[in-house]
């Protein structure tokens, strides 16, 4: 049977992220068990991949780079590569146990495992509006040690204009929170939460703030989609109403078109909202904010 989706390995040789959580722009969702990496990532050409839309016949990679944790016999790391493609009623698409199976690979020297990658892409059978589920596993043969990924594929016409940037801006804290821009300038960010003042109420609320964003207008920003969601313990993606988030803009510089953003989530005390993620994008995609955090920090 003829699978909507190719894959290619690839393999090169040549400190760590949280123990679960999601990447801005891609919203890839990862947890480990055992396997770390000191960089994970999603590339897309040699530029910056802003959203998860990709035309068909486009590649993408899921990348690790320096990798740990994988068990070391007799001089050699043996990794796998475990990948599945569902549709979102969780119909399998297609299955590889391991794609490392392949061929003639017999490990990896003790020096040599710089980075491990999977590269997946849609053929002809794939239609533009379909959402694709990827899957992909990086494990160790001889452990049992993973890392897991996940990430929702949206397949758009080979006509649109791939959502690339070429310079980005980012920030984190070991607080928890993260945030990247393209399009604009992102130097600050914060997170918190408040209780709510009154007892009977069933929710408290959380406080995230995007601080001088350069090169943006409040008057962009209103014609442009703000996109909010949680995350449960369970890495699962919950989609939550933006008419809900309070977005206060505060305009620092008209000449230099910069703002602060800051936005007001209701969080429900008896909700498994782990995560909180906060998505804007501008009308030809080509201004992005991407603000996520992690309460359980």
């Amino acid at each position: 049977m003829k699978l909507p989706v190719f894959l290619l390995v690839t393999l090169f040789a040549g400190s760590a992220f949280s123990q679960s959580g999601v990447l801005p722009f891609s919203g890839l969702t990862y947890s480990y068990h055992g396997l770390s990496a000191k960089e994970l990532s999603v590339e897309l050409t040699e530029n910056t991949w802003t959203s998860n839309r990709l035309p068909i016949a486009t590649e993408f990679e899921i990348r690790m780079v320096q990798p740990q944790g994988f068990a070391l016999v007799e001089d050699k790391y043996y990794p796998g590569i475990e990948v599945a493609m569902l549709s979102l009623n969780g119909d399998t698409l297609g299955y590889i146990p391991d794609i490392m199976a392949d061929g003639d690979f017999d490990g990896f020297e003790e020096n040599t495992l710089k980075k491990l990658s999977v590269t997946l892409g849609f053929n002809e059978l794939s239609k533009p509006g379909d959402t694709i589920v990827i899957h992909a596993r990086f494990f160790d043969r001889n452990s049992d040690n993973d890392l897991e990924t996940a990430l929702n594929v949206i397949i758009a016409a080979p006509e649109l204009p791939l959502d690339l940037a070429w310079s980005t801006f980012a920030v984190s804290s070991s607080a928890g929170y993260k945030g990247i821009a393209a399009g604009m300038d992102l130097t600050g960010m914060s997170a918190f939460q408040t209780a709510s003042k009154k007892q009977e109420e069933k929710y408290d609320q959380y406080h995230i703030h995007a601080d001088s964003l350069i090169g943006i207008t409040p008057g962009e920003w209103e014609k442009g989609t703000l996109i909010c969601s949680y995350y449960t313990d369970a890495l699962k993606e919950i989609s939550f109403p933006s008419d809900k988030v309070t977005v206060t803009k505060t305009v620092l510089s008209a000449e230099n078109s910069s703002m602060n953003a800051a936005f007001v989530v209701p969080l429900f005390k008896d909700a498994d909202m782990k995560l909180l993620r906060i998505r804007w994008e501008n009308e030809d995609h080509t201004k992005v904010l991407d603000l996520v955090s992690d309460r359980r920090h």
